[in-house]
């Protein structure tokens, strides 16, 4: 019907309301609260618990990873959310085993992983459920190396002491 009260409800919960238009249509927008991962309900009913319908929204895992540039060894912090409640993922770094960590009752967690000493360039966060090893997502990351910085320092001493004709006799 023509200007009718509406409420909006993501899985039970009230997270709004709207009016019809004077066609008896509604838009409603929302910001999806932070939600575990997976398939949710959202429903309409009118004041008088009158009920409208449902439409199914479901919720994808996102990784984010804070800087996306690093110096290494360094340190990055992971965000995910859209998991599971609880759900353990294994994080690696390209191939290798970095961490375990558990999602909370929203389905999401933060944490701070250290970077060790690897190749200059863009590599690969990976998050796996632990029960099952299927991917749950993933982010890059692009890493500057010390090493290179230490190996040009060594360059500019050599050529020091080159010029000043010293001999070097261990490095």
């Amino acid at each position: 019907p023509a200007f009718k009260d509406l409420y909006v409800y993501l899985d039970g919960e009230l997270i709004g309301f709207g009016t019809t238009d004077e066609n008896g249509s509604a838009v409603f927008t929302f910001k999806v609260p932070l939600i575990p991962g997976g398939e949710h309900l959202v429903e309409v009913y009118d004041l008088e618990e009158i009920y409208y319908g449902y439409t199914k929204l479901y919720v994808l895992a996102k990784i984010d990873i804070y800087p996306v540039s690093i110096t290494v060894p360094g340190t990055v912090y992971i965000e995910a959310t859209g998991l599971r409640q609880y759900q353990k993922v294994l994080i690696y770094l390209d191939g290798n085993y970095l961490s375990t960590y558990p999602a909370n009752k929203s389905g999401a967690f933060s944490i701070k992983i250290n970077i060790p000493l690897i190749e200059e360039g863009e590599h690969t966060i990976y998050l796996l459920d632990v029960e099952t090893l299927e991917l749950v997502g993933n982010a890059s990351i692009t890493v500057k190396s010390k090493l290179d910085q230490v190996l040009t320092k060594l360059d500019d001493i050599i050529a020091v002491i080159t010029s000043l004709n010293g001999t070097i006799v261990s490095i």
